[in-house]
C-alpha cells in the first residue's frame, strides 16, 4: 500500500499544519547541527572552523523551540472533534469494541517531545557557556604576550 491523503471531511486546521511544520523544522535543524559539529572534526585543522561554534547555540535554541511547538497538535482538530475517531465507535466499524478518548492527553509521545525540548535547550545553554569560556581563553592567550611555545 501507499500513503493516502486525509478524507475530504477531515479539516486540517492551523495548529495541525503548524505542528507538522515545526516537526519538520526541528528535524532539519537537528541534522544541520549534527553535521555542523561533525564536519570540522573531519578536517586536518578543526580549529580553523571554530567560528562555526558561534552559530551552534542559537541553532540549538531554535531546535528546542521548534521541538516544543510540535505540541501544538494537542490543541488541533486531531485532538478535538476528530471525526475519524468518532467514526471508529460506529456499530459498523471493525473497531467498535475499542473505546477511544474524546480528546488527546499527554502520554509517552508528548513526554518524549518535552524531554527532547529540555535536552535541546540544555545543549544550547552548555554551548553558550562553553563559547564564552572559549572566547575568554582566547582573549587571555592574546593578552599574555607569548607568541612562541615554550620548549625546554
Amino acid at each position: 500500500e501507499s500513503c493516502h491523503s486525509y478524507p475530504s471531511y477531515v479539516e486540517v486546521d492551523g495548529n495541525w499544519k503548524a505542528s507538522r511544520a515545526f516537526a519538520v523544522l526541528a528535524f532539519i535543524f537537528a541534522i544541520f547541527v549534527i553535521i555542523l559539529d561533525i564536519a570540522p572534526a573531519c578536517t586536518n585543522n578543526p580549529n580553523k572552523y571554530s567560528y562555526i561554534r558561534k552559530f551552534e547555540a542559537p541553532l540549538l535554541l531554535l531546535t528546542a523551540l521548534f521541538q516544543g511547538l510540535v505540541l501544538l497538535i494537542l490543541n488541533s482538530n486531531v485532538c478535538k472533534d476528530n471525526v475519524q475517531v468518532a467514526d471508529l465507535g460506529n456499530p459498523d466499524s471493525a473497531l467498535k469494541d475499542i473505546e477511544f478518548q474524546d480528546t488527546c492527553s499527554i502520554d509517552r509521545g508528548a513526554k518524549c517531545i518535552i524531554s527532547a525540548t529540555v535536552f535541546w535547550f540544555a545543549a544550547a545553554i552548555v554551548g553558550i557557556i562553553s563559547g564564552k569560556v572559549e572566547s575568554d581563553m582566547l582573549n587571555a592567550d592574546i593578552d599574555s604576550g607569548l607568541d612562541e611555545p615554550l620548549n625546554p
